[in-house]
């Protein structure tokens, strides 16, 4: 699955690795799709006009981040979380002993998606209500200025 003009791909390489995130690029995508085993999610911006798809990401960060990093924190509630709709892509995650732990900052990227920036909102921190480990912290204000924009056009 490859880009095109105006959408962005995102590459889920799963616990361990980092997820790549691709936008408007489309050789940078025809040059990814070929080398990895991974699961590839295609969204259309939010103004590419009806029927287009929003999505929207959360990063949860790993505690003391950006300074002195906490790692080696157990992850707990991904499997709650893959039950609801949206998407967890992981960034500074390991396995160790069968265990998700951190190891890294940006930890996790919880993307929902929706016909408005509202709903992606909601369905992102959702996820994010499902997902914990000691000193996690992500904001809770993403994608508030696009929703005040969505409010005032009706």
């Amino acid at each position: 699955m490859l880009a095109g003009p105006g959408e962005w791909v995102c590459v889920d390489l799963g616990v361990g690795s980092r997820a790549a995130h691709v936008g408007d690029g489309e050789r940078v995508a025809q040059q990814k799709a070929p080398v990895v085993d991974a699961e590839l999610v295609a969204v259309k911006s939010p103004d590419r006009g009806a029927g287009g798809a929003v999505a929207l990401g959360v990063v949860l960060a790993a505690g003391g981040y950006p300074d002195a990093v906490r790692k080696g924190d157990e992850i707990h509630g991904l499997d709650a979380a893959a039950q609801l709709p949206g998407k967890v892509f992981h960034a500074g995650t390991q396995l160790v002993n069968g265990r998700v732990t951190t190891n890294g900052g940006r930890v996790l990227c919880a993307v929902g998606m929706g016909t408005s920036v509202g709903e992606a909102q909601r369905v992102a921190y959702a996820l994010c209500d499902q997902i914990r480990w000691d000193g996690v912290q992500y904001r809770r204000d993403i994608g508030y200025r696009a929703i005040e924009r969505e409010k005032k056009s009706g």
